[in-house]
C-alpha cells in the first residue's frame, strides 16, 4: 500500500444512518469515494442505493401532512379542498407503509448477507464478494 493512503471501511451502522442522502453526499460524509461506497453496500447485501426512493417518500409525507393541516384549517384551494381528510390520512398511511417496506427490505438484504454463527464468526455466502481469511497463518 502506498504511504499515506488510508483504507476506510465504514461499518453498516455508519452507512445505515446515511441511506436517506444522495450517494455522493453520503460518500463525502464517510470520506470515501462513491465507487467505494457502492462496493461496500453490495458487500453488505444492498443492491441499490435507496436515497432517491427514501427522499421521494419523505417528500410525499411532508406534502400530505401540509395538506392535512390546510384541510383542517380550511385553507385548501381548488380540487384539493374537496378531498376529505380521511382520504389524505389513508394516503399518508400508504406512504408510511411504503417507507417502512423500503427499510424492511434493506434490513432483510443486509441480514441475509451477514449471518453470524453462534461463536461470533461471520458465515458469508460464497458469492458475497467478501474475501474470507482463515485465522491461522499458512
Amino acid at each position: 500500500m502506498a504511504p499515506g493512503r488510508r483504507v476506510c471501511s465504514p461499518a453498516w451502522s455508519d452507512i445505515h444512518g446515511l441511506l436517506h442522502m444522495r450517494l455522493n453526499d453520503a460518500a463525502a460524509v464517510l470520506h470515501i469515494s462513491s465507487t467505494r461506497l457502492k462496493l461496500l453496500c453490495r458487500r453488505y447485501g444492498l443492491a441499490r442505493w435507496p436515497g432517491k426512493k427514501i427522499r421521494s417518500l419523505n417528500a410525499k409525507l411532508e406534502k400530505l401532512s401540509e395538506e392535512a393541516i390546510d384541510a383542517r384549517e380550511g385553507t385548501l384551494q381548488g380540487a384539493a379542498a374537496r378531498r376529505p381528510l380521511g382520504t389524505i390520512a389513508q394516503e399518508n398511511g400508504k406512504v408510511l407503509d411504503d417507507l417502512v417496506a423500503v427499510y424492511a427490505q434493506i434490513e432483510s438484504s443486509v441480514a441475509e448477507m451477514w449471518k453470524f454463527g453462534g461463536d461470533g464468526t461471520m458465515n458469508l455466502p460464497a458469492n458475497s464478494g467478501v474475501p474470507v481469511f482463515s485465522g491461522a497463518n499458512n
